[in-house]
């Protein structure tokens, strides 16, 4: 009999979920309306912060916020290789240069010595990714852009609710995003939003993520195009949907039990690995509560063991692949020898379902078929 699939991302959603969304349909509420303003609300709540806008999607955004701050062809900004396409594209697109930074030798952190030995004059801003849940050190970084200037943008895509020194992940810098993308701790079809603290930046933001309208004025009070509104800048439209506010709305009501279990599973697995010597474990700061998109492990063998945990219906992946490997950032100077504990980390990694869709059975059952495997020969 065939065994389960374990899955590693579950984007399914319930029945409530889609009977919810019927009375958008049937008012026509789809592209704009209150699910919008919600979500927003929910998360400066959640934040503690005042300023929050959603937008169509992660990659858009971060274009955008680029723009608003000032990001010009030629600027660097310093970035992990170990990353998603979906936040090293933006950068490529604004005309800015990506200078990739090494990460630590045994967490996913980008190593802060190099950041600083890659500073330049051309340098910008530094993109801090908290990889797949696990925080970086906000605070370091904070305290080095404010030394040579620098704008600390966190991309916390798919970190919401992890906290680093005491702290919420997307708290520290002058800007975060998140990402609503399927497999997110709060997901929708697709979206984002850009937490901010020096509301300077939000009309410029909330224009030009529609066309560059002023929403405030653009219509009079019988609902036609005021005349008198003006549009100082064009954009393109990447505001959030209605309909993926309301889906993003829906799954915020159990954001504090999907922490709570995954946290558990990444529990169950930590014991689960202990006293194994060919199973590394991350070594995961004391003053750090991931919220586990993944739970990390590192082999010598990760390539065969990854296919085989697949063999046996258990999805297991690398997540991402540096991206300097791409021919697309050929523009980026790259010296490869400053980036060994990245290469290094992804020839070993392996990443585990660890979602709150799982079961303490899931979770024993990979533990289980991970420490009978480890040994195998290559």
């Amino acid at each position: 009999m065939t065994k389960k699939r374990i899955k590693l991302f579950d984007c399914s959603r319930s029945k409530k979920d889609l009977s919810q969304l019927l009375p958008l349909f049937k008012k026509g509420h789809l592209a704009s309306g209150s699910e919008v303003n919600t979500l927003e609300r929910k998360l400066s709540r959640f934040l503690g912060i005042n300023n929050v806008l959603t937008f169509s999607d992660m990659t858009n955004a971060l274009a955008l916020l680029m723009r608003v701050i000032g990001v010009e062809k030629g600027d660097e900004i310093l970035c992990c290789s170990f990353n998603c396409l979906s936040s090293t594209s933006a950068i490529d697109n604004v005309g800015a240069k990506t200078v990739w930074v090494d990460i630590k030798d045994d967490y996913p952190e980008m190593c802060i010595q190099d950041c600083k030995n890659k500073i330049t004059k051309k340098t910008k801003a530094i993109l801090l990714y908290h990889v797949a849940g696990y925080p970086s050190r906000a605070k370091d970084f904070k305290k080095l852009c404010r030394k040579y200037n620098l704008i600390l943008i966190e991309d916390a895509n798919n970190s919401l609710g992890a906290t680093t020194e005491g702290d919420l992940v997307g708290t520290i810098g002058d800007f975060s995003l998140f990402s609503f993308y399927p497999n997110r701790q709060v997901a929708s079809i697709e979206g984002a939003a850009i937490a901010f603290r020096n509301s300077k930046f939000r009309l410029d933001l909330e224009r030009l993520r529609k066309y560059g309208i002023n929403q405030s004025n653009f219509r009079n009070n019988i609902g036609e195009i005021n005349t008198r509104s003006n549009v100082y800048s064009l954009s393109l439209n990447y505001s959030l949907s209605n309909i993926n506010a309301s889906l993003a709305n829906q799954s915020f009501s159990s954001l504090k039990r999907r922490i709570t279990q995954v946290r558990k599973n990444a529990s169950r697995y930590k014991k689960g690995f202990l006293n194994s010597k060919d199973i590394n474990q991350l070594s995961i700061p004391n003053s750090s509560k991931p919220v586990f998109w993944a739970y990390m492990i590192r082999m010598s063998n990760s390539d065969e063991l990854i296919k085989m945990l697949h063999s046996n219906n258990i999805e297991a992946s690398k997540l991402h692949y540096p991206n300097h490997n791409y021919s697309a950032f050929s523009s980026t100077k790259i010296n490869t020898s400053t980036l060994q504990s990245t290469n290094k980390f992804f020839k070993d990694l392996i990443c585990l379902p660890c979602g709150w869709w799982l079961s303490d059975k899931d979770i024993d059952r990979t533990i289980s078929l991970v420490r009978k495997l480890k040994g195998f020969e290559r």
